[in-house]
């Protein structure tokens, strides 16, 4: 008659789903629980070693320990293992185990190796638990300030300074003149000529637009001038952490990345022309008002 191997005198399937979800990188079968090999111990200690530090730190385990195959070589190195694990264990529970290294690497007393694989779960949920609650209880820790991006400029003229008041020949407050901040028709009536310039500059400014890539998708002068303030704080959170900064190569060929750079340089020379322009149309409306 065939042997049968006797069933373990503890619920295998609590074990498995206390321990599965800790170790997800490690299968946690019946087989593996019922009688758990050093291979499979060293790799779920190692594994809440590196994750928790659980154990108490890096000084617990040395090189040799964190390597199965140095910590495996032999039976000794295997027990020694294991009698570390199991004092750090002690010491961060600060009650004694109950489990012997010795038959644990002999394959013996399956009952109480596995009430130590519970202990070691209960070990690693109170560490996550606390440094979860020491996450959400510690004041978050503020990065330092990015430097503020530069304005975009104003497509549209600011309104002038108000004229100063002053004496009329007869003694009395001199009238101001109509400021060309009260609004268009107020331009329109005083000197339609200002008003048509400045009608023609803003509609060339609104309709201004530059092709950025290949695609059917112009991008305006606002828009553009957000694109480079990005730009600009990128590179600057960059510089501040270089660790931050990713590269990858283009699809682009060399000769629509130097359209692509020409665009760009046309682009700014335009913007560059039209705030000439705006500092024109400013000082004329400056006049205007003085008037």
């Amino acid at each position: 008659m065939a042997d049968t191997a006797a069933a373990p005198a503890f619920d295998w399937m609590a074990t498995q789903r206390r321990l599965q979800p800790l170790v997800p990188g490690i299968s946690v079968s019946e087989k593996i629980i019922c009688r758990p090999t050093f291979r499979f111990l060293h790799d779920v200690i190692v594994y809440f070693h590196q994750q928790t530090r659980c154990f108490g730190g890096d000084g617990v385990f040395s090189a040799e320990d964190l390597d199965p195959t140095a910590a495996g070589a032999g039976k000794e190195t295997k027990v020694a293992f294991l009698e570390k694990c199991v004092r750090a264990m002690e010491a961060q529970l600060r009650r004694p185990m109950s489990v012997n290294p010795k038959k644990v690497v002999a394959g013996a007393d399956v009952e109480k190796t596995n009430a130590w694989i519970l202990e070691m779960c209960a070990l690693v949920e109170g560490t996550l638990s606390r440094s979860q609650g020491s996450a959400n209880t510690a004041p978050a820790s503020q990065p330092p300030p990015a430097l503020a991006p530069p304005p975009p400029p104003s497509t549209n003229p600011p309104p002038p300074p108000p004229p100063a008041a002053g004496r009329s020949a007869t003694g009395g407050e001199q009238a101001s003149a109509p400021s060309a901040a009260a609004g268009p028709s107020t331009i329109q009536s005083t000197n339609p000529r200002l008003h048509s310039q400045l009608q023609d500059f803003r509609s060339r400014v609104g309709s201004f637009g530059v092709r950025v890539d290949e695609g059917d998708e112009d991008l305006s002068v606002q828009k553009m001038n957000g694109t480079i303030r990005d730009m600009i704080t990128d590179l600057r959170t960059s510089t501040m952490r270089p660790q931050a900064i990713t590269t990858e190569p283009t699809t682009m060929s060399r000769e629509q990345l130097q359209q692509a750079i020409q665009k760009q340089l046309d682009a700014v020379k335009k913007v560059a022309s039209l705030i000439q322009e705006n500092s024109t149309i400013v000082d004329s409306l400056i006049k205007a008002a003085n008037l």
